[in-house]
């Protein structure tokens, strides 16, 4: 994963996990800090993780299943 992928996750998911956990635990500082540490940890795993790409329409399984 590169560094600009790991941005877009975060900017794709940080505000609705951000309020998810402040929900859950009911302190917006303890969420940020929880999720301080996942995106870390997720960072630190950086090798472990593989991100799909998207595919275009005009290929895939969509494709074959029209004839």
């Amino acid at each position: 994963m590169s560094e600009k992928e790991f941005q877009q996750i975060i900017e794709l998911h940080s505000d609705d996990l951000l309020r998810y956990l402040t929900k859950c635990l009911g302190d917006n500082d303890t969420a940020k800090d929880i999720l301080q540490d996942t995106f870390l940890t997720f960072w630190n795993h950086k090798q472990d993780i593989e991100i799909p790409k998207s595919k275009s329409c005009g290929s895939s399984a969509a494709a074959s299943t029209q004839e």
